[in-house]
């Protein structure tokens, strides 16, 4: 009888434990505050010699594409590696080679100080940019980013296209038509 009540109380003690892990962890998302989980991702581009995959490195440490990157850290680019800052809804930044970045950033800004190389910033409407360039002690000025909505006169592409697809449905009725001329139905 001794050894089930230790395998009860060994029980009771994994229960106790298990109940603690799921609630720390659920209230660690469920008391987490809106708008301090801000982050970005990094995107590294480029190449290296010895055929290992390119990398930069972020606060100290080497980083490759897909790493999330949080709100205030310094990204380092090789001479190899470009690196392209996704911060979601705010824009992106572009880190040419050899570049130093101490980024910053909130719900409504991007703010940082480069002291080495050259970034294009890419905001969107509405987040306001502060990047200081230590090397000329000037701001960089935004890029103008490609919207995309395509107002630059390619509007015969989307017309094309239609016409190819009614030409193409004339073709087919036509070859689908019966030996006296006479459109066959396509349900027979």
């Amino acid at each position: 009888m001794k050894k089930n009540n230790r395998a009860g109380g060994l029980r009771n003690v994994l229960a106790f434990c298990l109940m603690v892990t799921v609630f720390v962890s659920t209230s660690m998302i469920a008391l987490a505050k809106p708008g301090t989980s801000l982050a970005g991702e990094i995107i590294v581009s480029g190449h290296n010699t010895n055929g290992v995959e390119p990398s930069v490195m972020l606060n100290g440490e080497r980083a490759y594409s897909g790493r999330t990157f949080f709100n205030a850290g310094e990204i380092t680019t090789s001479e190899n590696a470009t690196a392209t800052i996704k911060l979601g809804k705010l824009g992106y930044l572009n880190l040419a080679p050899n570049s130093v970045l101490s980024l910053d950033f909130t719900e409504n800004s991007i703010s940082g100080r480069l002291t080495a190389g050259d970034v294009k910033v890419f905001n969107s409407e509405g987040v306001a940019v502060n990047i200081e360039n230590a090397l000329t002690n000037m701001a960089v000025k935004p890029a103008k980013a490609d919207d995309d909505d395509d107002d630059d006169d390619d509007m015969w592409i989307p017309i094309l296209i239609f016409g190819g697809i009614v030409g193409a449905a004339v073709v087919y009725v036509v070859t689908n038509s019966g030996d006296d001329g006479s459109v066959v139905s396509p349900a027979r």
